[in-house]
């Protein structure tokens, strides 16, 4: 994923709302992880004024229990 395709995904997220969420809305919770591709400060602030919330998930952090065990 690029930067450009990443705001893209913000438009069309945002665009597909059921109309009580979003800007005038209930919040969204937008869950992603942390790839510099997606680091796009126009596409994380337009998602930000529209009601989003953004949970950033740790690189590599889905085999985080396997190293332990």
């Amino acid at each position: 994923m690029t930067q450009s395709v990443f705001y893209n995904y913000g438009e069309y997220f945002v665009r597909s709302l059921p109309p009580d969420q979003g800007k005038d809305g209930l919040p969204c919770i937008l869950i992603f992880d942390g790839h510099v591709s997606k680091w796009n400060l126009a596409a994380l602030q337009f998602l930000i004024l529209n009601n989003f919330f953004l949970l950033v998930i740790q690189l590599f952090g889905s085999d985080l229990p396997t190293k332990v065990l």
